[in-house]
């Protein structure tokens, strides 16, 4: 008919609607500070080494896969192989065995008696958590004013002698005892990022 409408005629403007209204301008260039060129290198060639390993295993995870693979074939053959004549079989029965909770030992109470029951220990333990963290009435307060007056005044003292200024060769020898694998401390500072740190400083 002539009055009918195409439904198909709208589609093309219908979707540059929809193309625009979920689509957004980037500018050209961004006011955020990029990484040195050096640095991007860097994070380039560490990207290309991350897909380099996963494409082509070393060695070394060949070598694990290998051998875990074989571990497991000895593993199978053992379950199927074993009888109560092996050597291994009880063992593994008391490594497999499973019981639920293991019972708790009788507990001695703040007062020598002993509690037997699962109750009696419960009230066993709180009495002894309560006593541990209630104040202590027997502390001598006059000996603790003493001490606290004894370390402030040492604290005040000036030193003695100065110590000896640190040198650059003392430094580098202290972080190259360090053990690579150690897990960072409480600055969270590893063994290889002061290695690092190490050669830059010979730099000045």
């Amino acid at each position: 008919m002539k009055g009918d409408i195409n439904p198909t005629s709208n589609q093309p403007n219908h979707i540059r609607t929809v193309v625009e209204n979920s689509s957004r301008t980037v500018p050209a260039k961004s006011n955020r500070r990029e990484l040195p060129r050096d640095v991007r290198e860097l994070i380039r060639d560490k990207n290309a080494d991350f897909r380099r390993a996963a494409k082509y295993p070393t060695c070394e995870n060949m070598f694990q896969r290998v051998l875990s693979s074989v571990r497991n074939e000895n593993w199978n053959d053992l379950m199927v192989e074993i009888s109560p004549n092996h050597k291994a079989y009880w063992g593994l029965a008391k490594a497999l065995k499973t019981e639920g909770a293991v019972p708790t030992s009788a507990l001695k109470r703040p007062d020598s008696s002993i509690a037997f029951d699962d109750r009696e220990k419960a009230e066993c333990l709180t009495d002894i958590i309560e006593l541990q963290c209630s104040q202590n009435s027997s502390s001598d307060k006059e000996h603790v004013d003493r001490v606290e007056e004894e370390v402030g005044h040492r604290i005040s003292l000036p030193p003695k002698d100065d110590p000896d200024p640190i040198t650059l060769d003392e430094v580098s020898t202290y972080i190259k005892a360090l053990k690579i694998r150690k897990a960072p401390g409480k600055n969270s500072i590893s063994s290889k990022v002061a290695n690092v740190f190490l050669r830059y400083l010979w730099l000045f």
